[in-house]
């Protein structure tokens, strides 16, 4: 793949954020656009056309988490999207997601994906331990192939300067909250809504990990 860079967390983690923000840096950025519920054959069919038509320099995708050990990527700079673990979290509940709902009618096409992907996501019966599980462990899939990692509550002067991207003079996109849904905080999950143990600590641990205490 031509990208240069490729921005990957979970679900509800500021991916649409990061792609603006990129964007105004003055890099062809995408979300979603290249890496969607179609998979790793559609992401190089669309990563040809885009470079051919519109040269996208950056994509920004969750969905891309099950293809960073694909070769093609090796010249691509992997940076790894975090968010606050229990804002993430509640976001995704609010999303419906992983709900029992979603589940039982097996038509939402990014559970599904997420089924393709992880299935023993699906091994909880708790709908918070299953996004639990699926935010400490899609997280842990990325870190295998991450150049770097970047906490979307931060000031991006940094990242830019790690990357050796000149943002001199540029307005830089500073919504944090590009994607978020009203619903997103009319309920935060906390530790203790967590209903299982395990889950719970590791959990915890990935906060500490993250810088998020």
């Amino acid at each position: 793949m031509k990208l240069k860079y490729l921005i990957v967390g979970t679900g509800r983690s500021g991916t649409a954020y990061m792609s603006e923000l990129f964007k105004s840096s003055g890099m062809k950025s995408t979300h979603e656009g290249v890496f969607t519920v179609d998979g790793w054959k559609y992401a190089r069919e669309v990563d040809e056309t885009s470079q051919l038509l519109h040269n996208i320099e950056v994509e920004s995708s969750w969905m891309a988490a099950p293809f960073l050990n694909k070769k093609e990527l090796d010249d691509t700079i992997i940076i790894h999207a975090i968010r606050n673990p229990l804002k993430t979290i509640s976001s995704i509940v609010c999303t419906k997601l992983l709900s029992d709902d979603l589940l039982s009618n097996k038509k939402n096409p990014f559970t599904l994906f997420i089924q393709n992907h992880m299935p023993k996501v699906f091994n909880y019966s708790n709908e918070v331990d299953r996004v639990t599980y699926f935010y400490i462990y899609w997280n842990k899939l990325i870190e295998r192939y991450a150049d770097l990692t970047f906490k979307v509550e931060d000031k991006p002067d940094k990242l830019f300067e790690k990357l050796k991207i000149d943002i001199t003079g540029k307005e830089l996109y500073a919504n944090t909250k590009h994607n978020n849904k009203q619903r997103d905080s009319d309920a935060i999950v906390s530790y203790d809504e967590i209903p299982n143990d395990v889950l719970r600590q590791k959990l915890k641990i990935a906060a500490n990990k993250y810088g998020y205490n």
